[in-house]
């Protein structure tokens, strides 16, 4: 097996609603822009055949934010 790692940064588009009340109307949310990042770990097993697979993490930082994610890397290589 391999260690991949993987860096991506960007922009995070999200909206907002902007008042308190219940009642939504998609035409108040503000939508604002926010720099981005994330790391990925991933062993990949079975990698001279045409799929590779393995266990992930994943850890994305956001404007003073960071989530998570342990999962299954399933790769096509072409």
């Amino acid at each position: 097996g391999y260690l991949s790692i993987a860096y991506g940064a960007g922009i995070l588009r999200s909206s907002e609603h902007a008042h308190e009340d219940d009642v939504h109307n998609e035409h108040d949310d503000k939508i604002s822009s926010t720099f981005a990042q994330h790391l990925e770990l991933v062993y990949e097993l079975n990698h001279r055949q045409q799929m590779c697979y393995g266990p992930v993490l994943d850890i994305g930082f956001e404007k003073g934010k960071v989530h998570y994610m342990i999962g299954l890397h399933i790769g096509y290589i072409f």
